[in-house]
């Protein structure tokens, strides 16, 4: 869900987002997930319907 700020017209504001990963024994994993995931730039979902 998207929202719009007052005076803005066809323009939206990409949602917040919260990121939780979960890792057992894992910390060679860590630094490429950590990586993709501040690389994003659009929700996954953005364009889709």
């Amino acid at each position: 869900m998207t929202a719009r700020r007052e005076g803005e017209v066809g323009q939206t504001e990409a949602p917040y987002v919260s990121v939780l990963v979960l890792n057992w024994n894992g910390a060679r994993l860590l630094p490429r997930c950590l990586a993709a995931l501040g690389g994003r730039t659009t929700p996954v979902t953005a364009g889709r319907r």
